[in-house]
């Protein structure tokens, strides 16, 4: 039995637009610049792509940043992470400036991605005091 590493992910044009949350124009833009190798599928025009391609295409944002896990993660626009923790876009970016949250350039843009996972990290447990049974009798006598 192979080790499972060695399993291929391929991902059609549209998961592969998906994952990195750009336009099939952009991706066709790194196929056709030679930055993204992508095979056709035997008698169709159908592309594929391994996930892994996908992956070099993202560049760390500042130098001590991980590279890009092979992991499935979900990449978000600024924009998008932005609506998905209901925040502003300054926000995300003081975080980023701040190294709060990671986040990866496409090779060859200014356009940044974040980690879905990475965003969520930004969300921290809120202290709830706990009431006790006497401070409830206690609020309950001087009402």
């Amino acid at each position: 039995m192979s080790d499972s590493s060695e399993i291929t992910e391929w991902l059609g044009v549209a998961e592969a637009c998906e994952f990195l949350s750009v336009g099939k124009t952009t991706l066709y833009g790194y196929m056709s610049a030679g930055e993204l190798p992508f095979f056709y599928l035997t008698d169709t025009g159908n592309r594929r792509t391994k996930k892994s391609d996908l992956l070099n295409l993202l560049i760390p944002g500042k130098p001590h940043f991980s590279s890009p896990s092979t992991e499935l993660q979900k990449w978000l626009k600024i924009s998008g992470a932005a609506s998905y923790i209901k925040v502003t876009k300054q926000t995300l970016y003081n975080y980023m400036s701040d190294d709060r949250l990671p986040y990866y350039y496409l090779k060859g843009t200014q356009h940044r991605r974040v980690k879905k996972s990475d965003v969520e990290t930004l969300f921290v447990p809120g202290y709830r005091p706990s009431v006790s049974s006497e401070d409830v009798a206690e609020s309950d006598e001087s009402t």
